[in-house]
């Protein structure tokens, strides 16, 4: 089997602020040492968003070495302006809304002649909105469907509300803009979704190709993150991390609102006067209104840390609010934390869109504010519960959250569909 992967970001093992361009080399490699196939791949961005000259050289470098065939990228010209907002309301061209639809053919030309049995697309929407035309079999792997994210950013409560009529006329674009979406994945032969939840938007809508698939993650410790726990943890102070990726990204700056608006207060009384502190990884700006929420003493914002892992080795709790509010969707920070052995306290909506979460096996998940304080402060000064959270949590990350499972899975899927009838 001939597989073409696509992506929007190079290849390559090597860690990056963010972790597509080593979930797509693990996969492209799986594909080619475990099951035998030819694997090609090629890269995808707009001209205005080049990626650095050092990245394209490693990831090339990174393929060719496992026998991957890498091809020159493909360059769509600088994005074009947003077009009139009368013609998005009309709505009758999915160009209007996902401008790379226009340079479909260079996908197209590139299938013809390189005439792989399958595409696919790993974490890159435009990528596949890019190839959803390719005469050959079309695998799309992500999540986060467009419409949720646009919906989300562009009404109350995360932007301000600009009166009746235009918060109606935005309803009716993102109307448009879910019926293109859902037109065009359902191009698709296979659409493996990473959140439970986004699976069952799918399928409500027509998309008979969705099924949940499984994230990946990689385990850059390899396991040895027991000894390290023990040296670093204080529990005199202890240290609870509550963001973690940029502070501006939507599903943070939510979870953000809830920690400030419902969960610094009981927070403060499940510790009952002990010290603690509240500590947040990642760029970007918090917005004025989330950061007066958090202005508390217990709150320290650390910003982008470059040794993300030791930060996150050195806290006892990771709290992750993401899932209490009305944004449910999966995120890879369970899994950084998953195998770094850390004690996840979380809402229990984040079993929603990751199944595998189990509350008091491998997370703690709280219904409402109290609880999820109370559990962070139980777990904050029990190194026993916090082990047993965490050594499940890594057991849970090690046996199905990897490349090789994944992988394998999407290549008997990929088969079974190219199998002659």
């Amino acid at each position: 089997m001939h597989v073409l992967f696509a992506a929007q970001s190079w290849a390559h093992p090597g860690h990056d602020q963010q972790s597509a361009n080593q979930v797509t080399y693990e996969f492209a490699r799986v594909f080619r040492e475990a099951h035998g196939c030819r694997v090609s791949f090629v890269c995808t961005y707009w001209q205005d968003r080049t990626p650095p000259s050092q990245t394209e050289a490693l990831a090339r470098a990174s393929l060719e070495n496992i026998g991957i065939e890498v091809l020159d990228p493909i360059r769509l010209p600088t994005r074009k302006p947003v077009v009139a907002r009368l013609a998005t309301l009309i709505g009758s061209r999915p160009e209007l809304f996902f401008p790379e639809i226009e340079y479909r053919p260079l996908a197209n030309q590139l299938v013809e002649r390189l005439r792989p049995d399958a595409v696919v697309v790993v974490w890159s929407e435009m990528t596949t909105q890019l190839f959803a035309e390719a005469d050959t079999l079309r695998v799309a792997y992500y999540g986060n469907p467009d419409p949720k994210n646009w919906r989300i950013n562009a009404l109350p409560p995360v932007a301000p509300s600009r009166g009746v009529v235009r918060d109606a006329l935005t309803r009716i674009r993102l109307a448009h803009l879910e019926r293109h979406h859902l037109r065009e994945m359902r191009r698709y032969d296979l659409f493996a979704e990473v959140a439970a939840n986004d699976v069952e938007y799918y399928r409500r809508n027509g998309v008979s190709a969705a099924f949940y698939e499984r994230m990946v993650y990689i385990d850059r410790h390899n396991g040895r993150w027991e000894g390290e726990r023990n040296a670093l943890e204080s529990e005199a102070h202890p240290i609870i991390v509550a963001n973690l990726g940029s502070q501006s990204a939507t599903g943070n700056m939510l979870a953000l609102t809830y920690l400030g608006q419902h969960v610094l207060d009981p927070l403060r009384s499940a510790f009952a006067g002990k010290q603690y502190q509240l500590h947040l990884y990642g760029g970007g700006r918090l917005a004025s209104n989330v950061a007066r929420m958090l202005d508390r003493p217990e709150v320290k914002n650390f910003g982008y840390v470059e040794d993300i892992d030791n930060a996150l080795l050195s806290a006892p709790v990771f709290l992750c609010l993401n899932n209490a509010t009305a944004y449910k969707v999966n995120q890879s920070r369970y899994l950084h934390v998953w195998s770094l052995g850390g004690c996840i306290v979380a809402h229990s909506d984040a079993r929603l869109s990751l199944p595998e979460m189990v509350h008091n096996e491998n997370a703690l998940l709280g219904n409402g504010p109290e609880e999820i304080a109370l559990l962070v402060a139980r777990a904050a000064t029990d190194r026993g519960l916090r082990r047993r959270i965490g050594r499940n949590g890594y057991e849970t990350f090690r046996t199905l959250f990897n490349a090789s499972n994944v992988g394998g899975d999407l290549v008997k899927r990929m088969r079974e569909m190219l199998r002659p009838v």
